[in-house]
């Protein structure tokens, strides 16, 4: 995990910062670079629209474990619970 975070996530903060930076200086508007602006920008990937990928590669990083705690838990239960928790996702 340390691994990814250093590959994924600390370029895509610095280059997330960097085109808010250069956007807000060349709009004269920095606004985006107050902490509120900045954290959605941030957690939805909205800083520069090239960068989407990283966003998603952070998510899918931080959801792994859930999504793996998930499969083991629905792997164990009968399949009619399986079946129910499929019904269930699609209607949602």
């Amino acid at each position: 995990m340390k691994r990814r975070i250093q590959v994924v996530l600390y370029p895509y903060i610095v280059w997330s910062l960097f085109y808010l930076l250069y956007t807000g200086i060349t709009a004269h508007n920095l606004g985006n670079l107050h902490p509120g602006p900045l954290i959605v920008n941030l957690l939805f990937g909205t800083g520069m629209y090239h960068l989407y990928f990283m966003v998603i590669l952070v998510w899918f990083y931080v959801l792994m474990p859930l999504w793996r705690v998930l499969v083991r838990w629905i792997l164990k239960v009968p399949h009619s619970m399986a079946r129910y928790l499929i019904c269930l996702a699609i209607r949602i």
